[in-house]
């Protein structure tokens, strides 16, 4: 089995066209979601964005993987 996990800094969840932005066109991401999974009601554990990510990525709370700011 293949993987391709794929985050992205400073984007709106809904900003994209499989996430059914009316406007906005992601062609190339539809295609790729069309393929895949999309999570489409994701919701972070931190914030800002690095104690997010840091969450994600290691499945742990913010006070347990010690990224508690940017930088």
């Amino acid at each position: 089995m293949n993987i391709l996990f794929i985050t992205a800094d400073q984007w709106r969840g809904d900003s994209t066209g499989y996430a059914g932005h009316p406007v906005v066109r992601t062609p190339n991401l539809d295609a790729l979601a069309a393929e895949g999974t999309a999570f489409l009601r994701h919701y972070a554990q931190a914030a800002p964005c690095s104690p997010a990510r840091a969450a994600l990525y290691t499945g742990l709370y913010q006070m347990n993987n010690r990224v508690c700011r940017n930088g």
